[in-house]
């Protein structure tokens, strides 16, 4: 079902299964994007084109994942969210409301609670770009913040109100 006030633009290629809420812009340029089967977008996202995104995504309300991003299967992305483009996203992945990530990589299972920022850049505003990387199963509390560069390992736990700025 796609809601008449989105617009999906003609780089979009759906599922018979995609739900579209209202007032959503999905595909515009720079390339085509698919969505998979059980995939929800909900009001007022943005799905630029150019990005892999395997079944079952399902966004909150103003979600914005912009251009180049790899993202697997099952991912839950929370209102007003941003994935600003470059990141890699494993399966089953959960990102809480009003988080931002750029050109991070976040692997398999793991959670990021709301208000978290994953950095790419240690010293805005240059261009040397680094992924953080947040690897399978990790936890990454309310409105913490992991620097460009730096890895949480396997099963880490990181506590609220955070800046991880080393592995």
């Amino acid at each position: 079902m796609i809601h008449p006030t989105a617009i999906v633009h003609p780089n979009v290629r759906y599922h018979p299964s995609v739900v579209i809420e209202p007032f959503c812009i999905v595909g515009s340029d720079p390339g085509p994007l698919y969505l998979g089967e059980g995939t929800i977008i909900r009001s007022h996202s943005i799905i630029e084109g150019g990005s892999e995104i395997g079944p079952g995504l399902e966004t909150g309300h103003h979600v914005l994942i912009r251009t180049g991003n790899e993202i697997g299967t099952n991912l839950r992305i929370g209102t007003m969210s941003r994935l600003e483009g470059g990141g890699v996203i494993g399966d089953y992945v959960r990102i809480h409301g009003d988080c931002e990530m750029t050109k991070g990589i976040i692997r398999h299972f793991a959670r990021v609670y709301g208000g978290s920022y994953i950095t790419d850049n240690r010293l805005p505003p240059s261009d040397v770009n680094v992924p953080a990387v947040l690897d399978e199963g990790s936890v990454l509390c309310m409105n913490s913040v992991v620097i460009a560069g730096a890895t949480l390992g396997i099963g880490s736990f990181v506590g609220a109100n955070t800046t991880v700025s080393r592995d």
